[in-house]
């Protein structure tokens, strides 16, 4: 009698602990081919997404990536699984952060465990300029973006330069990537600038650089030097660039408190988690 309960008993341990494995398994498998939540930190998606809301995100839309979370992650060490479609404008994307890589100068790296949340307004192959603080893309006439911050970001910028001393002032506090003096752009007047295309083929000269550099040490892992208005990887003389890749610009719906593309750059499509498809 006693050797049947614990019989019983010890069957019923090693059902548990069977299934309490396959739920683990399982939920790791959802996480990293299906969806993910995330919970949002920053007011840059105000009103679209609140401080504190979280976001599920749909990592079939675009294909699930496969990489070694273990390692220093560098261009073509993820793998995107097919999607079931392409980032359209207006899109809500949850990606990694683009940040500077402090290894190879104009760079980026690819930091694993932070992630922001922005709308893409600007796929590969456009061209994006901002005017008088609103988003355009040239042959495009739907809205992009959270049109009312933009006014309001206008209306801010208004105010902002009735009160400034100088013109200066003002252009300090607006001041807009690629931040170089060849490029007075701001997030009040910006571009136009070409979202770059997997297959795209650009002479490689001083501006081209300025704007694509820190993307062409990404993708190649290394620095490419100037030297007396040429470029080289290493003694090799490079005179045009192929792009590997695909790339966005991003923008948050609060656009006076938003740190997105406007002021560090591109997007590249490996950093791209997902498509945020449910608020919760």
């Amino acid at each position: 009698m006693k050797k049947g309960i614990i019989k019983k008993i010890f069957n019923w341990v090693i059902n548990i602990l069977y299934y309490s494995v396959l739920l683990v398994v399982a939920y790791h498998v959802l996480q990293v081919f299906v969806c993910a939540t995330f919970k949002i930190p920053s007011g840059s998606m105000e009103p679209t997404i609140a401080i504190g809301d979280n976001v599920l995100v749909n990592k079939l839309a675009y294909g699930a990536r496969i990489f070694d979370v273990t390692k220093e992650v560098k261009h073509g060490d993820i793998y995107r699984m097919p999607g079931f479609t392409n980032v359209k404008r207006n899109d809500i994307i949850v990606f990694n952060n683009p940040r500077a890589n402090h290894k190879i100068r104009h760079s980026l790296s690819f930091d694993v465990l932070k992630y922001f949340i922005k709308r893409c307004v600007a796929l590969p192959g456009d061209t994006f300029e901002i005017i008088n603080c609103h988003y355009h893309v040239r042959g495009c006439n739907e809205p992009l973006g959270n049109v009312a911050a933009q006014d309001d970001l206008e209306r801010h910028v208004c105010h902002l330069r009735h009160k400034a001393d100088s013109d200066t002032d003002v252009y300090r506090y607006l001041r807009s990537y690629p931040k170089h003096r060849d490029f007075p752009w701001t997030i009040e007047n910006m571009g136009p600038i070409y979202i770059p295309k997997e297959g795209d083929q650009i002479e490689l000269n001083s501006q081209n650089f300025i704007l694509y550099g820190k993307l062409m040490n990404w993708e190649m892992d290394t620095t490419i030097t100037e030297k007396d208005g040429r470029f080289f990887v290493g003694d090799s003389l490079i005179e045009s660039y192929t792009f590997d890749q695909n790339y966005y610009f991003v923008c948050g719906d609060n656009a006076v408190d938003s740190q997105d593309s406007r002021y560090w750059g591109l997007v590249p499509e490996e950093f791209i988690v997902g498509r945020v498809d449910w608020i919760l």
